[in-house]
């Protein structure tokens, strides 16, 4: 039962005794106006007393005759209501009954605050249960923590990451005093994000902990965007950009590669120059090139790594993104397979990777049918292996190398021009690469074949020597290789007497 309802129901019941005891008082005073006084004068009336005051009345109240008949009847009606009641009796102490109705309410206080719950009882009677309980407890917790996460998680990725569009789309325009705040409300608005505060969140990781400039303008904002193709659309101006296809030759050099760039207006000399030469890249074969050293006389520190393919690349591309992707392609394929196919052959020849992409090249500009490569690259390796007798490569593609202008025809002054790519001077392999080779070209570098003569018959050739039209003459000694010039210089004199 409720404490209030039974608090006015105490009041109520107060206010009646206090009617019925005025309405006792107020009836003798008209008789006998002297009744009253001692009444006022008890502080504590007793059972005993109550005839005292009615022979203390004054005579000028009531006839005499009837005193003793109201006399007797007082005490009756007393009886009477004592018997029914002893809180009805006028003289009942009522400041008892108000000290209980206090009490009453006191008690009715504590129980409700004892009714609270209290957290510390309820870990305390947790810790008390027994096993299975308290795992079902810890269980259905962890449940509910795990819908509720997941729902979370799910909502805020597809919010972040448009996973799930429902077609909407929000008309934003955005002024000079538009903030993130605004944008953020317009989106919420119009259904294009669901979590407002995760968006922000993601504009602080965006902006780096600065504000978020945004570029003046209306913008129109599909649901299907997510929160990074929104802010680029909001913060990015957009500007038509212009790409171009390059194509890059096998045997180009860097040379040739840069020139084609710059003619395709992608980037300066100047900066690919720097990019090639001293960018710091991470692909790990450029790192270990570093690390292993190589020749100062070398003229590009990466002549050979950019992998010749058919490239597009947009013209406002910066220099070292550009050379970046020709490593990209080199480490895609052909370095990724280095280590498991390749290496253990190469070590085997006492040659370094670096040393293999060398010879590739030469290989590469010799050669003029794919069929020759590995032919060629024997005589290469036979020469390297038996450098007592044949110190120098004698290679006509060294001598292009660092010539202004390539020629069809080398002069004696050429083949005597002192420079550390001149295989004719210089012993050994040149201190790089003179052009970037193809996939065959560094296959054959690897694993070379013996030629054949005309009767196909090995030779194991130390020499050669090509003709305008291709093919290429093997011979494994000199006064062979001379013979093999006298037909390569009549086929030549054919085609141009024809021309």
């Amino acid at each position: 039962m409720d404490n209030n309802k039974n608090g006015s129901n105490t009041d109520d019941i107060l206010k009646i005794i206090e009617e019925y005891r005025k309405k006792n008082e107020e009836a003798p005073a008209s008789k006998e106006p002297a009744k009253p006084a001692p009444k006022k004068q008890e502080k504590k009336p007793e059972p005993k007393k109550q005839p005292e005051p009615v022979k203390k009345a004054p005579p000028k109240a009531a006839p005499e005759k009837k005193e003793p008949a109201e006399e007797k009847a007082k005490p009756e009606e007393a009886k009477e209501t004592s018997a029914i009641n002893s809180h009805f009796s006028d003289k009942a102490d009522l400041s008892k009954f108000k000290d209980e109705k206090s009490k009453h309410f006191v008690a009715n206080k504590e129980k409700k605050k004892r009714k609270k719950f209290n957290f510390s009882e309820f870990l305390t009677r947790l810790g008390n249960m027994s096993f299975l309980p308290k795992a079902i407890i810890y269980l259905a917790f962890v449940l509910v923590a795990a819908i509720y996460c997941s729902y979370f998680a799910v909502t805020g990725i597809n919010d972040m990451f448009a996973l799930v569009s429902i077609e909407a789309e929000a008309n934003i325009t955005v002024t000079e005093n538009t903030t993130i705040d605004d944008v953020t409300k317009d989106l919420k608005e119009q259904g294009v994000i669901k979590y407002p505060w995760l968006f922000k969140l993601y504009c602080e990781v965006y902006g780096d902990g600065t504000d978020v400039e945004l570029i003046a303008g209306d913008y129109t904002i599909p649901d299907n965007l997510n929160f990074s193709n929104i802010l680029y659309r909001l913060t990015t101006v957009r500007v038509e950009r212009t790409a171009v296809w390059v194509t890059i030759p096998e045997g180009f050099t860097v040379d040739q590669i840069i020139d084609l760039l710059v003619s395709k207006g992608i980037g300066t000399r100047e900066n690919y120059v720097e990019a090639i030469n001293n960018y710091p890249y991470k692909h790990e074969f450029v790192q270990l090139l570093d690390e292993m050293g190589y020749s100062e006389d070398r003229v590009y520190r990466l002549e050979g790594y950019l992998f010749p393919d058919t490239y597009e690349f947009y013209t406002d591309t910066a220099e070292y993104l550009v050379i970046n992707r020709f490593l990209n392609n080199f480490n895609t394929r052909f370095w990724r397979f280095y280590d498991e196919e390749y290496k253990a052959d190469v070590e085997a020849m006492g040659m370094t990777f670096d040393d293999i992409i060398t010879l590739a090249s030469l290989v590469q500009m010799e050669a003029r049918h794919i069929i020759d490569y590995e032919p060629i690259s024997y005589v290469f390796h036979n020469r390297l292996n038996h450098a007592n007798t044949f110190p120098y490569l004698e290679s006509d593609a060294t001598i292009q190398y660092f010539l202004d202008t390539r020629k069809e025809d080398l002069t004696v002054e050429d083949l005597n021009t002192d420079n550390p790519y001149n295989s004719y001077l210089y012993p050994g392999l040149t201190p790089g690469a003179i052009c970037c080779p193809g996939l065959d070209a560094l296959e054959a570098a690897i694993y070379p074949a013996r030629p054949v003569d005309a009767n196909g018959k090995e030779i194991n050739a130390y020499y050669f020597v090509s003709d305008v039209t291709g093919k290429t003459y093997y011979a494994q000694t000199n006064a062979g290789h001379n013979a093999n010039k006298l037909k390569a210089e009549e086929v030549n004199k054919y085609y141009d007497e024809q021309k």
